[in-house]
């Protein structure tokens, strides 16, 4: 079963994990606080981490960055596009 934000991410094994895609509105905590606390956990630190979001104001963006995103992109996105750039920061 793949990780989601219900799953209590601590648990998730770090070898099942290749990037992570993280929306700005979750339940349970936002994706800010979600980015904030993967970057402090030493097993996903190193973790590529990418904010998809529809929120696209220069703060939010901004603040993504600030949190630990390796990239921001903005909804709507065509999925090709998102592979594209993962394998541009790997």
């Amino acid at each position: 079963m793949p990780a989601t934000a219900w799953t209590p991410w601590p648990s998730w094994k770090p070898m099942s994990l290749i990037f992570m895609v993280i929306d700005i509105m979750m339940p349970l905590m936002d994706g800010y606080q979600l980015c904030e606390a993967v970057r402090r956990h030493p097993r996903f630190s190193r973790m590529q981490v990418l904010f998809l979001s529809a929120f696209a104001s220069k703060d939010n963006i901004k603040r993504g960055y600030a949190v630990g995103a390796n990239l921001f992109m903005t909804k709507p996105v065509d999925p090709e596009r998102v592979l594209k750039k993962h394998r541009v920061h790997d």
